[in-house]
């Protein structure tokens, strides 16, 4: 059967050596017609796209989206010591027209969209908000904005600070509890396309940066999605070539040749063309957890053709170019094949995930695998016979002692088992124990690097103005209010206001109460009579048109109350906090009623919290999806279950070094595990292939050992070495999920060739196999 099988890798080989070049052209011209397509590959950093649409959280957040609109909140905040004079307040006031200033920029269109109806939206700014501009809560009947009633009055700082923060519609929104910080919150409509997006948020900064000499931040849930699209399109382009360039050093030093140089780099970025290409073809697009993409992309690419490498170099030494090239394709590529499979298997198990773009993810990583395997197939036999003499790879620098030091590795290992599998099982019980440190981090905000200008805004909000965590407490009003209703609606939002998590509430019983109290202060004190429930709906309705209509929908009897909680606070604070919500507003309002809570702040929650259950979920299926494929590989059950042990070790030691380090489940971590056994699992083919190779060779067992260890170990080392500095330069990155993942990266792939190095000669020593030898 051996015979047999080796004959049809060789006539394979020989097939892919003869028509080298109509392969290799073949892969130009598809790399040619992908290469633009896959520079257009978008990227989506909406909320929405993280939850599947079946998701009830995220129904529940559509559903509120339909009945109250879609329109985004920023927030443009600042301290002023002289904030509430008249001078502090006309200053303000300058400063929100600037901001109305942007309501003026030219419409988007469906057109322009790519929609092609030519139908004409509003401007992206819909509404400009500031305390300059509002009404004196006393005399909310007078139309003279806040800035020029201040003077008319000759309101004093301390009145204003008095009244202002005893009304629930100005503390905490427009002005914070040291009576000197305030906000202009401008309302963007939902966005048409990234572009338009990416232009408003630049011209909103800009615009604040002019409120000189004062400090001033920009934060909002679209600013955080944009700084979190315009970090991850930075890292996929910068820090990818960066971390090219840095292999490209590496492996340089290593082999010292350029064709051998190119070529790794050559698969990589081939493969990368088609994959974003056909990608883009598919109407796919990239999210927050794809930055990884290009550096995993490299890790198979460049561990593939490192093994090619070595194995070339070795038949070299007997046989000519065209000779060694043909015996190194027939030994090497089914390895190469069924690592790309494995790799493939492990990434495909996070479709089973429940985030969106992680499941997209799955499928990039999957397909990507499978076109290492064809482009070195297609790239390989065409560089390397290319030219009159063929160069070979250079020795590398220090390899013989390297070479050394491996064999007394193993020596010792072999002699030591009872010490190995001491520190072995020392090492796994303490990661394990880290397992049960994991945080979940809920906190976006901590996506990103605490000097960037998005955190240092979030924290100066919550500090001086309360919460930015945006959450909707709806409820079903069938038919008019009624003054039992109100009496229930004003209840709850005492209730509300008790919670010290929650910093502001506003719901429609605070605007009727509002204009009443401005009505109560003039007409009625004439006619000793207070206004009817109906009077004070009509009055608001005149006073603010619109208002009431962002908090209560009439035609399908929907109301909601806005609340702000605080957003960087742990997960567990959240959950509770969202339950007591719900809770609170069904004991007030009555256990039939309808309550729902949404919003962003629930939505990211309700995404963290199954973080956990999905990997676990994931790595199971890896595990059982990667030991079948070995076991096929190998032709060996037993086999399978060796070159899978040492792999589950490195995975709970990444696990359990997320617990010791601190690194939280986020949005880069969740596919941890499974990415994990992915890299790894490629490297144990490739030594259990050989192994085997050399067992069916006629090779004693102990020779069969030595030789793969020394042989295939080398390039182990040397293709680890490049990709932990590859991976090491994404710890520079802006976007945190991007860092945690790099170095939990760095830890499995050290993890792994420790695996290789140490555990697996070693069980195949304690438990071994009878490959059938060659005849």
């Amino acid at each position: 059967m051996d015979h047999e099988s080796l004959d049809i890798r060789e006539k394979v080989s020989r097939w892919l050596i003869r028509w080298r070049w109509p392969m290799f052209a073949a892969a130009l011209v598809m790399t040619a017609a992908l290469f633009w397509p896959s520079t257009k590959l978008e990227f989506d950093a909406s909320i929405i796209s993280l939850f599947p649409p079946e998701d009830p959280v995220l129904q529940k957040y559509l559903e509120s989206i339909r009945l109250f609109g879609g329109d985004e909140v920023v927030a443009v905040a600042y301290t002023d010591p002289q904030l509430l004079t008249p001078a502090g307040l006309a200053r303000l006031h300058e400063f929100a027209d600037r901001f109305r200033e942007l309501m003026s920029l030219p419409a988007a269109s469906d057109e322009s969209a790519g929609g092609g109806t030519g139908r004409v939206e509003s401007p992206p700014v819909r509404r400009v908000v500031s305390l300059a501009d509002l009404p004196w809560p006393p005399h909310p009947l007078d139309t003279d904005p806040l800035y020029r009633q201040a003077f008319q009055r000759g309101l004093s700082p301390q009145e204003l600070k008095a009244t202002l923060l005893g009304s629930p519609l100005y503390r905490n929104l427009f002005l914070g509890e040291d009576g000197e910080t305030t906000a202009v919150w401008l309302t963007l409509r939902p966005k048409r396309n990234d572009r338009e997006r990416k232009e408003l948020i630049h011209a909103i900064r800009r615009t604040a940066a002019t409120n000189e000499p004062f400090e001033t931040v920009v934060a909002g849930g679209a600013v955080l999605t944009h700084d979190a699209s315009v970090y991850v399109d930075e890292d996929s382009r910068t820090l990818g070539w960066v971390s090219t360039l840095v292999l490209l050093a590496v492996i340089g030093l290593l082999f010292r040749r350029l064709r051998w140089v190119a070529l790794p780099l050559g698969v990589v970025h081939v493969t990368l063309v088609w994959t974003k290409g056909l990608l883009a073809l598919f109407a796919t697009r990239l999210s927050m957890v794809s930055t990884t993409l290009t550096a995993l992309v490299t890790v198979i690419g460049v561990a593939a053709v490192v093994q090619v490498t070595a194995r070339y170099r070795e038949e070299r030494l007997r046989h000519a170019p065209r000779d060694a090239l043909g015996r190194t394709m027939a030994t090497t590529g089914p390895a190469v094949f069924w690592a790309s499979l494995t790799t493939a298997a492990g990434f495909a198990s996070l479709l089973v995930t429940s985030i969106v773009p992680v499941r997209n993810f799955a499928v990039m990583l999957a397909a990507a695998s499978m076109f290492v395997f064809v482009a070195i197939a297609a790239i390989v036999p065409a560089v390397v016979l290319f030219g009159r003499r063929p160069r070979d790879p250079g020795e590398v620098p220090g390899e013989r002692h390297i070479d050394q030091v491996l064999t007394r590795t193993m020596d010792w290992s072999l002699a030591h088992p009872l010490a190995v599998g001491a520190a072995a099982m020392l090492l796994l019980v303490l990661t394990v124990a880290g397992i049960f440190r994991i945080r979940t981090e809920t906190d976006f905000t901590r996506n990103f690097r605490r000097s960037s200008p998005v955190v240092r805004s979030y924290q100066f909000i919550e500090r001086r103005l309360g919460g930015v965590g945006a959450l909707e407490l709806e409820f079903p009003v069938p038919g008019e209010l009624t003054p039992e209703l109100v009496d229930r609606l004003r209840t709850l939002e005492d209730e509300l206001r008790q919670n010290p998590e929650i910093t502001s509430v506003i719901g429609v019983v605070d605007g009727l109460d509002f204009f009443d109290t401005g009505y109560i202060g003039t007409a009625s004190r004439l006619v000793g009579a207070r206004l009817s429930l109906a009077a004070k709906i009509a009055l608001v309705r005149r006073q603010r048109p619109g208002a009431l209509a962002t908090l209560w929908n009439e035609k399908e009897g929907v109301m909601r109350m806005m609340l702000r909680a605080r957003e960087q606070v742990p997960s567990g604070v959240k959950t509770e906090l969202i339950r007591w919500i719900e809770t609170t507003g069904c004991d007030t309002l009555g256990d039939s009623a309808d309550v729902r809570v949404t919003g962003t702040y629930t939505l990211l929650n309700h995404l963290v919290s199954g973080l956990m259950a999905d990997q676990l979920n994931s790595f199971l299926l890896a595990t059982f999806s990667v030991f079948l494929i070995m076991c096929l590989a190998l032709r060996s059950v037993g086999l399978g279950v060796v070159g899978l042990v040492p792999k589950l070790g490195p995975i709970l030691m990444v696990l359990g070094a997320m617990g010791w380090l601190g690194v939280p489940i986020d949005m880069g971590t969740p596919m941890i595990a499974s990415v994990s056994i992915g890299l790894s699992v490629g490297f144990s083919i490739h030594y259990l292939y050989r192994f085997r190779q050399e067992r069916a060779a006629g090779v004693p067992f102990d020779e069969a050992l030595r030789a793969t260890h020394r042989r295939v170990g080398g390039a182990m080392v040397f293709s680890n070495l490049a990709l932990v500095l590859g991976f090491g330069v994404l710890t520079l990155s802006n976007f945190i999920p991007t860092v945690h993942f790099s170095i939990l990266a760095d830890v499995a792939l050290v993890g792994g060739l420790a695996g290789n190095l140490l555990v697996l000669p070693l069980l195949l020593r304690l438990v071994p196999l009878d490959t059938p030898a060659k005849r």
